[in-house]
């Protein structure tokens, strides 16, 4: 009876890991034209109807209304010892700063961007005047610079939209970034 038990339980789980994923709430946005950004050392894909603005290894973009906020930043030279962490929270806080916002960081986690580990953290506050949720990541570079990025969702009225669409685009984006520099 043990043996037979275990061949169903082993059979189903057989059949279960070649069922079909269940599909998200969130469907995964297509990107458009590929966009160098050789002042940073990377390469990434352009969401469709998003404006960009290039500025050495810096990128600001946004959607058409101007409430979805994504930044991507590459520093390949060597920053010295400075953690992680540290520069996120120098450069979320600089942002804030000009947007007179405040912001609320969440505990660190793992996310890999161009096949390097680095940290995640969601964030959320206010960002000129209006509530926000977002997220901002970093990992390092082989040449002791770092590449970062940041997607915020203003509130104007849009409670959610972080997670409804926000988010998704963002993390479809980064799924595209390549390092372009000479390790």
């Amino acid at each position: 009876m043990r043996k037979l038990t275990l061949i169903v339980l082993m059979a189903f789980l057989a059949l279960s890991a070649c069922a079909s994923p269940v599909p998200s709430s969130t469907p995964v946005p297509t990107l458009g034209e590929t966009r160098d950004v050789t002042g940073g050392g990377f390469s990434f894909q352009i969401p469709p109807d998003y404006s960009a603005s290039v500025d050495g290894g810096r990128v600001d973009l946004s959607d058409k209304q101007g409430s979805l906020l994504l930044h991507l930043y590459g520093e390949p030279a060597d920053v010295g010892e400075p953690s992680l962490e540290k520069i996120v929270d120098s450069i979320v806080s600089e942002a804030m700063l000009r947007g007179n916002g405040i912001y609320e960081k969440s505990a660190v986690y793992t996310v890999t961007i161009a096949g390097v580990k680095g940290n995640g953290y969601d964030l959320s506050g206010t960002y000129f005047g209006a509530p926000f949720e977002g997220q901002a990541v970093i990992v390092p570079r082989k040449s002791g610079g770092f590449f970062f990025g940041m997607g915020l969702a203003l509130g104007q009225g849009e409670e959610g939209r972080w997670q409804k669409e926000g988010k998704a685009v963002f993390q479809a984006m980064l799924q595209t970034v390549q390092f372009t520099d000479k390790p």
